[in-house]
């Protein structure tokens, strides 16, 4: 947790790694995670004698699917809101059919909000991408870490022997260069200098 101030405005940021443990979609040890994560901040929030109550959480929930317990224990539970621009964003894993990251949040009053605009960030476009240029690129440093590895008597992958498999085993491998995650972002309003104003020149 960390505590930030843009103008006017505090806020803290939660960032979370959720246990994954069975690849279900919901298992009982990773709702009860993201539900007990939740409620605490929900209590931050909620606490008036918190200097900060504006609360940002973010990070991997391994999330599946916005309709899994796991969401609802996030959302129902906590009290969270998910910014309305995450919300169409397929998935955050490299095939995109995971709703793995996410960005929550909980606000004191109505100062501070998300604007809609969100989105996330394919690197995978631009560096380490599918072409077989970057495929041919990269097999030489593939293949000297399969053979440190061997050489290490350590357990390793082996050298492909089709061209599907070289690139099925390359698009592992840039995930370890990168990550197997796609960065997440979204925008908040946070300067409501002119509503303060207006309340002030009313009263």
């Amino acid at each position: 947790m960390a505590a930030f101030q843009v103008g006017w405005t505090k806020f803290i940021l939660s960032t979370v790694h959720i246990l994954y443990g069975p690849s279900k979609a919901a298992p009982p040890e990773r709702v009860e995670e993201i539900r007990q994560v939740a409620r605490f901040l929900k209590e931050r929030t909620d606490d008036e004698t918190e200097d900060i109550r504006n609360f940002i959480v973010l990070g991997d929930f391994n999330i599946f699917k916005p309709e899994d317990k796991t969401m609802e224990a996030l959302i129902k539970d906590g009290g969270f809101s998910v910014p309305e621009g995450t919300t169409s964003i397929p998935g955050t894993n490299v095939d995109k059919n995971k709703k793995y990251d996410q960005i929550a949040y909980r606000a004191r009053g109505d100062r501070f909000a998300a604007t809609g605009k969100a989105g996330s960030f394919d690197f995978y476009e631009h560096v380490f991408t599918d072409s077989d240029t970057d495929v041919a690129a990269y097999r030489p440093y593939i293949d000297t870490y399969i053979t440190k590895r061997h050489r290490q008597g350590k357990k390793s992958p082996k050298k492909p022997g089709t061209e599907a498999a070289k690139k099925s085993q390359y698009k592992t491998w840039r995930t370890y260069q990168m990550s197997d995650h796609l960065p997440l972002w979204a925008e908040f309003q946070i300067d409501f200098a002119n509503a303060y104003l207006k309340d002030i020149r009313s009263a």
